[in-house]
């Protein structure tokens, strides 16, 4: 595990440079399978633990233009001019809203089970949403408990069991206020106004 910019992080290979950015549930961990696939194929590829999970300092208030920064400035701390960056659900939207502000740092974007909107935290779906997801929390259950309810929604018919274990794992370590405050922060992304304006391969 490596740290720039108050960002720890994974590493592997040398090249053109590949970005990954997990979702809510999981962490930089959760790419290991992609990081040597990629690595092997002749690029550096990187994955992140976004602001507050594994070892990254957390922003607070976690906001989509202050993670966009955090990313901006692991960039700059890898001395990264422009890199192919592939977001999975909130990482899609960090990576938009990186195209908002510093488009030209992106060679191109990937978005996977992502969105260009959620809605406004005071629509009355994002509210369930929030009141779902921090229920476990509230009753008490630790992060590893609600991995064993969550990841068997979330995996096909028949999974490779490796990869089971591993998002049991990274879901288990999350801090459970770093996931409070994903959660939060899922439902107030709004990138529609910009989709138009995104110029690098999508």
């Amino acid at each position: 595990m490596n740290t720039a910019a108050n960002v720890e992080y994974l590493e592997s290979g040398e090249g053109p440079v590949v970005v990954f950015l997990h979702g809510i549930g999981v962490d930089s961990r959760s790419f290991r399978f992609q990081l040597d696939t990629f690595a092997s194929a002749g690029y550096r590829a990187v994955a992140w633990d976004m602001p507050g999970y594994g070892g990254s300092a957390s922003l607070n208030p976690m906001t989509f233009p202050g993670l966009a920064d955090r990313l901006l400035y692991f960039l700059d701390e890898l001395d990264v001019d422009n890199a192919h960056v592939v977001g999975h659900s909130i990482g899609g939207m960090v990576v938009q809203e990186l195209a908002r502000t510093a488009q030209e740092r992106l060679a191109s974007m990937t978005l996977a089970q992502t969105s260009p909107a959620f809605g406004k935290q005071d629509g009355s779906f994002q509210q369930q949403f929030i009141s779902e997801r921090l229920q476990p929390l509230q009753d008490g259950k630790t992060m590893a408990e609600i991995a064993e309810q969550v990841i068997p929604r979330l995996i096909g018919d028949v999974p490779l069991e490796e990869g089971v274990q591993l998002a049991r794992d990274c879901m288990s370590r999350i801090p459970a206020d770093a996931y409070a405050a994903a959660v939060r922060c899922l439902v107030e992304f709004e990138g529609r106004d910009h989709l138009a304006h995104i110029a690098v391969p999508t």
